[in-house]
Formats: structure tokens, C-alpha cells, sequence
């Protein structure tokens, strides 16, 4: 089910993680267990609370710990200096073997800001049991996974962000070009890849543009010899973590 990521990348635009790995003897099997519904959660202002669904894929029972920050904790030890406008309810849930439960993550009113949406990180710590097994490797596993405060009445829609930004670039020596992204929108902006069009390798991956500002990236693309502009191709995410195929127009950036 593509909703339940269990590998990716901490902070990277979507569902992220960070694994601790003890030996129990000999590595022969590798084991996480934790499911999350969903890669990314947005949370409309007029609701009271949203549910996050969790779930245990595996044959033994897990303990789950979960908190919010705002992309500055390194682990749940630091909840005490955390200061976010929301509660999740329970911090701390057992799941059996094949169980899923509700998270309920609710707004308690705090000021936000009412002209661009908000960007915070849920975490879900897997906490293993101690297993008989022998030759087995088992994963602490930690999923952060953004949540987008969504205020009401905010111009335009979320899916057409992408296509609005306005894009410029210049030579960052080196073989390497700098890109930069202003987004004119009040919607935060993701991007799974994005590259110049035939350009060789992958290109850049797990990009956010924030809503009414701006972001640079730094890739390995020669600059082109005249100045001229680049055509940019680029795979955007929407609110049910899609990824959204999309093309624009990059500007040379004279500096006066």
C-alpha cells in the first residue's frame, strides 16, 4: 500500500526516518514493524482534530511513542523544550501483532499565522520488544512526517502552487549551478526530484519551498555558456503525497 512508508528520508520533503540497529548474535533477518498511514497530513483550520492511523505489520507486539516539533528535536527526549500548538492523543500506544490504532492529533488554538499555511513534523518511535530470536538484526525505527496547518480562506489552491513559483538561476562555480524558487503562494511547496532537462543523474531530491518566501538548491549541472534560460523538470507533492509531474522556466539572475 503505497500510504504505509516505512523507509525514507528524515526531513526530506516527505515521510522521513532515522533507524538505530542492535545485533541480537549474527545478522540473519532485518525487522521493523511500525506502518503509518499516509506520507504527509494536512490540517484544515476548521477541524477540531485529524486521525493518524498506525499499525503493526509484524508477528510481535511494539510499543509507539509519538510527539510534534517543529523540525528541531533530535528525539523524543526533548519534548520538554518543545512548544507547539498541538496535542496527540495517546503519546504512547501498544500495538499487538496485525493491530492498528488511532492517533488523534487536535489544534489547541494557539496563534498561527492566517495568511500562509504552517509547517510542523509528527514522529513515530517504534520501541521493539526484547526478542528470543537468535540471528536476527531488529530496527528502532523513528518516522517524521510533515503536518501542514492549513488556515481557512488562503488565495488560490494548493495544487496549482507548484506551477506558480518563479524560478532564476546562476553559476555557482564548480561545476555547479544554483537554482533559486520564490513562491508567491500561501502553500507550502514540495519536491520529490528536480532537475534540468537533459541533464544526466537524478537530479536533486526532497525540496520544500516555504509559502511567501523563498529557497535555493545547489546542483552538479553545468551552467549553460550563453545565459540563456533553463527548462526545469520537476515532480511535485499534493496533499495525499502524490507525486505530480510538472515543467517550468528558469531565468538568469544578472546581479547588478
Amino acid at each position: 500500500m503505497i500510504g504505509r512508508r516505512i523507509l525514507a528520508l528524515r526531513r526530506a520533503g516527505f515521510a522521513g526516518m532515522a533507524i538505530v540497529a542492535a545485533w541480537a548474535g549474527l545478522a540473519g533477518a532485518v525487522r521493523a514493524d511500525m506502518s503509518v498511514d499516509g506520507t504527509r497530513f494536512v490540517y484544515p483550520a476548521r477541524e477540531k482534530a485529524i486521525s493518524v492511523y498506525v499499525g503493526n505489520i509484524g508477528a510481535e507486539p511494539i510499543l509507539v511513542q509519538s510527539w510534534l516539533d517543529r523540525g528541531e528535536a533530535r528525539d523524543a527526549n526533548d519534548l520538554a523544550r518543545l512548544k507547539v500548538p498541538f496535542v496527540l492523543t495517546p503519546p504512547l500506544l501498544r500495538l499487538e501483532p496485525n493491530e492498528r490504532k488511532a492517533v488523534q492529533l487536535r489544534y489547541t488554538g494557539e496563534s498561527l499565522p492566517k495568511d500562509r499555511e504552517s509547517l510542523f513534523w509528527v514522529n513515530f518511535l517504534e520501541v521493539p520488544v526484547v526478542s528470543d530470536e537468535q540471528n536476527s538484526l531488529r530496527l528502532q525505527l523513528n518516522l517524521s512526517m510533515k503536518v501542514l496547518f492549513r488556515p481557512e480562506g488562503l488565495q488560490g489552491k494548493a495544487s496549482d502552487a507548484p506551477g506558480k513559483l518563479r524560478w532564476t538561476w546562476r553559476d555557482a562555480g564548480n561545476g555547479s549551478m544554483r537554482v533559486l524558487a520564490e513562491n508567491p503562494t500561501p502553500y507550502s511547496v514540495t519536491f520529490r526530484t528536480l532537475k534540468v532537462r537533459g541533464s544526466q543523474g537524478d537530479g536533486l531530491a526532497g525540496l520544500t519551498v516555504p509559502p511567501l518566501s523563498s529557497a535555493s538548491f545547489v546542483g552538479r549541472w553545468p551552467a549553460p555558456r550563453d545565459q540563456g534560460g533553463l527548462s526545469l523538470d520537476y515532480e511535485s507533492v499534493d496533499d495525499f503525497g502524490a507525486a505530480k509531474r510538472g515543467s517550468a522556466q528558469a531565468e538568469f539572475a544578472r546581479v547588478d
